[in-house]
Protein backbone atom coordinates (compact mmCIF):
# COMPACT_ATOMS: atom_id res chain seq x y z
CA UNK A 1 0.00 0.00 0.00
CA UNK A 2 2.78 2.60 1.04
CA UNK A 3 4.58 1.30 -2.66
CA UNK A 4 1.66 2.53 -4.68
CA UNK A 5 1.32 5.91 -2.49
CA UNK A 6 4.93 6.62 -3.47
CA UNK A 7 4.52 5.57 -7.03
CA UNK A 8 1.36 7.79 -6.71
CA UNK A 9 3.09 10.43 -5.36
CA UNK A 10 6.28 10.50 -7.84
CA UNK A 11 4.07 10.98 -10.63
CA UNK A 12 2.14 13.78 -8.98
CA UNK A 13 5.36 15.62 -8.62
CA UNK A 14 6.13 14.57 -11.92
CA UNK A 15 3.08 16.39 -13.15
CA UNK A 16 3.52 19.26 -11.53
CA UNK A 17 7.56 20.26 -12.60
CA UNK A 18 5.49 19.31 -16.29
CA UNK A 19 2.87 21.94 -15.71
CA UNK A 20 5.54 24.16 -14.13
CA UNK A 21 7.57 24.16 -17.14
CA UNK A 22 4.79 24.13 -19.35
CA UNK A 23 4.09 27.59 -17.54
CA UNK A 24 7.05 28.76 -17.97
CA UNK A 25 7.70 28.21 -21.78
CA UNK A 26 3.97 29.88 -22.06
CA UNK A 27 5.03 33.06 -20.42
CA UNK A 28 8.47 33.08 -22.22
CA UNK A 29 6.48 32.82 -25.37
CA UNK A 30 4.16 35.92 -24.79
CA UNK A 31 7.38 38.09 -23.34
CA UNK A 32 8.75 37.13 -26.94
CA UNK A 33 6.14 38.17 -28.66
CA UNK A 34 5.68 41.59 -27.10
CA UNK A 35 9.23 42.17 -27.64
CA UNK A 36 8.57 41.54 -31.51
CA UNK A 37 11.10 38.01 -31.58
CA UNK A 38 9.66 36.16 -33.56
CA UNK A 39 11.99 33.41 -34.16
CA UNK A 40 13.04 33.33 -30.53
CA UNK A 41 9.23 32.89 -29.94
CA UNK A 42 8.60 30.43 -32.34
CA UNK A 43 11.39 28.17 -30.92
CA UNK A 44 9.79 28.33 -27.42
CA UNK A 45 6.46 27.80 -28.51
CA UNK A 46 7.45 24.22 -30.54
CA UNK A 47 8.59 23.34 -27.11
CA UNK A 48 5.59 24.02 -25.19
CA UNK A 49 3.35 22.63 -28.31
CA UNK A 50 5.72 19.35 -27.87
CA UNK A 51 5.24 18.97 -24.20
CA UNK A 52 0.90 20.01 -25.10
CA UNK A 53 0.58 19.52 -28.80
CA UNK A 54 -3.22 20.10 -28.34
CA UNK A 55 -2.79 23.41 -26.49
CA UNK A 56 -5.61 26.00 -28.13
CA UNK A 57 -3.91 29.17 -26.38
CA UNK A 58 -0.55 27.88 -27.70
CA UNK A 59 -1.82 27.26 -31.35
CA UNK A 60 -3.23 31.29 -30.75
CA UNK A 61 0.17 32.45 -29.91
CA UNK A 62 2.15 30.41 -32.74
CA UNK A 63 -0.38 31.52 -34.98
CA UNK A 64 0.05 35.05 -34.59
CA UNK A 65 3.88 34.61 -34.52
CA UNK A 66 3.42 33.23 -37.97
CA UNK A 67 1.06 36.21 -39.08
CA UNK A 68 3.99 38.23 -38.48
CA UNK A 69 6.64 36.02 -40.19
CA UNK A 70 4.19 36.29 -43.42
CA UNK A 71 3.63 32.61 -42.86
CA UNK A 72 -0.27 33.04 -43.38
CA UNK A 73 -1.01 29.24 -44.71
CA UNK A 74 0.92 28.09 -41.45
CA UNK A 75 -0.92 30.66 -39.63
CA UNK A 76 -4.49 29.51 -40.57
CA UNK A 77 -3.77 25.94 -39.80
CA UNK A 78 -2.69 26.47 -36.36
CA UNK A 79 -5.55 28.93 -35.78
CA UNK A 80 -8.20 27.01 -37.55
CA UNK A 81 -6.87 24.06 -35.01
CA UNK A 82 -7.38 26.53 -31.74
CA UNK A 83 -10.66 27.01 -32.40
CA UNK A 84 -11.76 23.71 -32.96
CA UNK A 85 -10.08 22.64 -29.88
CA UNK A 86 -12.27 25.43 -28.26
CA UNK A 87 -9.94 28.71 -28.17
CA UNK A 88 -12.66 30.73 -29.48
CA UNK A 89 -11.98 34.10 -28.29
CA UNK A 90 -11.72 37.63 -29.70
CA UNK A 91 -8.41 37.58 -30.12
CA UNK A 92 -7.48 34.05 -32.29
CA UNK A 93 -10.72 35.37 -34.38
CA UNK A 94 -9.47 38.50 -35.36
CA UNK A 95 -5.64 37.00 -36.33
CA UNK A 96 -7.71 34.50 -38.83
CA UNK A 97 -9.26 37.18 -40.01
CA UNK A 98 -6.12 38.60 -40.65
CA UNK A 99 -5.29 35.62 -42.63
CA UNK A 100 -8.25 35.90 -44.41
CA UNK A 101 -7.91 39.69 -45.19
CA UNK A 102 -4.00 38.47 -46.49
CA UNK A 103 -5.92 35.94 -48.79
CA UNK A 104 -8.36 38.78 -49.87
CA UNK A 105 -11.19 36.61 -48.62
CA UNK A 106 -12.81 39.40 -47.62
CA UNK A 107 -16.38 37.40 -46.58
CA UNK A 108 -14.35 35.11 -43.95
CA UNK A 109 -12.66 38.00 -42.41
CA UNK A 110 -15.01 40.40 -41.78
CA UNK A 111 -16.84 37.20 -40.64
CA UNK A 112 -14.70 36.47 -38.11
CA UNK A 113 -14.24 39.95 -37.49
CA UNK A 114 -17.99 40.28 -36.46
CA UNK A 115 -17.90 37.12 -34.14
CA UNK A 116 -14.43 38.86 -32.39
CA UNK A 117 -16.77 41.28 -31.86
CA UNK A 118 -19.79 39.65 -30.18
CA UNK A 119 -17.47 37.96 -27.71
CA UNK A 120 -15.88 41.54 -26.76
CA UNK A 121 -17.76 44.91 -28.16
CA UNK A 122 -14.79 46.63 -27.19
CA UNK A 123 -12.46 44.93 -28.96
CA UNK A 124 -11.19 47.83 -31.41
CA UNK A 125 -8.93 45.91 -33.58
CA UNK A 126 -11.30 43.94 -35.13
CA UNK A 127 -13.15 47.30 -35.75
CA UNK A 128 -10.38 48.27 -37.22
CA UNK A 129 -10.03 45.19 -39.48
CA UNK A 130 -14.06 45.32 -40.99
CA UNK A 131 -12.94 49.32 -41.53
CA UNK A 132 -9.84 48.06 -43.46
CA UNK A 133 -11.85 45.07 -45.80
CA UNK A 134 -14.23 48.07 -46.59
CA UNK A 135 -11.37 50.64 -48.03
CA UNK A 136 -10.44 47.11 -49.62
CA UNK A 137 -13.82 47.14 -51.46
CA UNK A 138 -13.82 50.39 -52.20
CA UNK A 139 -16.46 51.43 -49.37
CA UNK A 140 -14.80 54.98 -48.04
CA UNK A 141 -18.21 55.73 -46.06
CA UNK A 142 -18.27 52.04 -44.50
CA UNK A 143 -14.61 52.35 -43.74
CA UNK A 144 -14.62 55.66 -42.27
CA UNK A 145 -17.54 54.72 -39.85
CA UNK A 146 -15.99 51.66 -38.53
CA UNK A 147 -12.93 53.34 -38.08
CA UNK A 148 -14.11 56.27 -36.04
CA UNK A 149 -15.85 52.87 -33.73
CA UNK A 150 -12.76 51.74 -33.49
CA UNK A 151 -11.50 54.71 -31.63
CA UNK A 152 -14.41 55.41 -29.43
CA UNK A 153 -14.19 51.44 -28.18
CA UNK A 154 -11.03 51.63 -27.75
CA UNK A 155 -8.96 55.06 -27.75
CA UNK A 156 -5.74 53.19 -28.40
CA UNK A 157 -6.66 52.57 -31.58
CA UNK A 158 -6.18 56.47 -32.77
CA UNK A 159 -2.19 55.81 -31.83
CA UNK A 160 -2.46 53.23 -34.00
CA UNK A 161 -4.19 55.68 -37.32
CA UNK A 162 -1.47 58.33 -36.36
CA UNK A 163 1.26 55.16 -37.17
CA UNK A 164 -0.14 54.23 -40.55
CA UNK A 165 -0.40 58.24 -41.16
CA UNK A 166 3.40 58.39 -40.88
CA UNK A 167 3.63 55.10 -42.87
CA UNK A 168 1.31 56.65 -45.90
CA UNK A 169 4.00 59.61 -45.86
CA UNK A 170 6.40 57.31 -46.39
CA UNK A 171 4.66 55.27 -49.15
CA UNK A 172 4.59 58.45 -50.61
CA UNK A 173 7.81 59.49 -50.62
CA UNK A 174 8.64 56.51 -52.27
CA UNK A 175 5.80 56.76 -55.08
CA UNK A 176 7.50 60.42 -55.74
CA UNK A 177 11.15 58.47 -55.92
CA UNK A 178 9.93 55.46 -58.04
CA UNK A 179 7.55 57.48 -60.43
CA UNK A 180 9.37 60.65 -61.16
CA UNK A 181 10.48 60.08 -64.60
CA UNK A 182 8.22 57.89 -65.59
CA UNK A 183 4.61 56.80 -66.38
CA UNK A 184 2.52 57.23 -63.27
CA UNK A 185 0.62 53.82 -62.52
CA UNK A 186 -2.99 55.74 -61.76
CA UNK A 187 -4.35 52.76 -60.30
CA UNK A 188 -1.94 52.16 -57.94
CA UNK A 189 -1.68 56.21 -56.84
CA UNK A 190 -5.42 56.34 -56.59
CA UNK A 191 -5.79 53.54 -54.28
CA UNK A 192 -2.51 55.17 -52.14
CA UNK A 193 -4.47 58.26 -52.23
CA UNK A 194 -8.17 56.93 -50.98
CA UNK A 195 -6.49 55.10 -48.55
CA UNK A 196 -4.14 58.09 -47.31
CA UNK A 197 -7.11 60.34 -47.33
CA UNK A 198 -9.28 58.27 -45.39
CA UNK A 199 -6.57 57.62 -42.95
CA UNK A 200 -6.51 61.26 -42.17
CA UNK A 201 -9.95 62.35 -42.25
CA UNK A 202 -10.28 59.70 -38.92
CA UNK A 203 -7.88 61.21 -37.27
CA UNK A 204 -8.79 64.90 -38.11
CA UNK A 205 -12.61 63.91 -37.08
CA UNK A 206 -11.24 62.67 -33.99
CA UNK A 207 -8.98 66.04 -32.91
CA UNK A 208 -12.09 67.52 -33.93
CA UNK A 209 -13.83 65.29 -30.81
CA UNK A 210 -11.18 65.48 -28.43
CA UNK A 211 -11.52 69.67 -29.12
CA UNK A 212 -15.07 69.64 -28.59
CA UNK A 213 -15.20 67.59 -25.49
CA UNK A 214 -12.18 70.02 -23.62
Amino acid sequence: MQSNNTQYSQKEHKHCLKEQKVEELYQATLIKLKEQSTQDGLQIINDFLQLFPSNGKALTIRGELFLKQNLNDYALNDLNQAIELGSFNEVTLYNRATVFQRKKMFKESQEDCEKAIQINPNYGLAYMRIGTIMLAKGQFHEALKYYNKAIEVDERCYFAYIANLMNKIQQGISFYQYFRGKDLNKAAFIQFFHETSLVLMVILVQVSIKQKKN
